[in-house]
């Protein structure tokens, strides 16, 4: 992650204190795991297009990973994402398959 936050600029960014707070994510992936410690409350929408209902919890990991590299707070993995304070809206399309529905 640092290297990323190096050659997108980052650095510059978090010393004029922005942090992605009220700039919504939308993930489309396989979902997000809502009581991960790095994401937790911070899942503000989500539809499962798969099963055609509210829940977009994550069926395999790879939408949560997904969701930390964008925005994870470092609470669990001592490693935050680029924008630890975005709020994510989470349209689960993608099934444990790993195939888009």
């Amino acid at each position: 992650m640092n290297r990323v936050r190096e050659l997108v600029g980052a650095s510059e960014i978090y010393r004029m204190g922005y942090d992605g707070t009220g700039i919504g994510v939308a993930v489309l992936d396989s979902g997000m795991d809502p009581q991960h410690p790095d994401l937790k409350g911070r899942m503000v929408y989500t539809y499962n297009y798969i099963g055609r209902n509210q829940n977009g919890s994550d069926d395999c990991g790879h939408g949560t990973h997904i969701c930390g590299i964008i925005g994870g707070n470092g609470i669990r993995r001592k490693i935050s994402g680029n924008c630890a304070g975005v709020p994510f809206c989470i349209p689960e399309s993608i099934g444990q398959d790993g195939k888009w529905k």
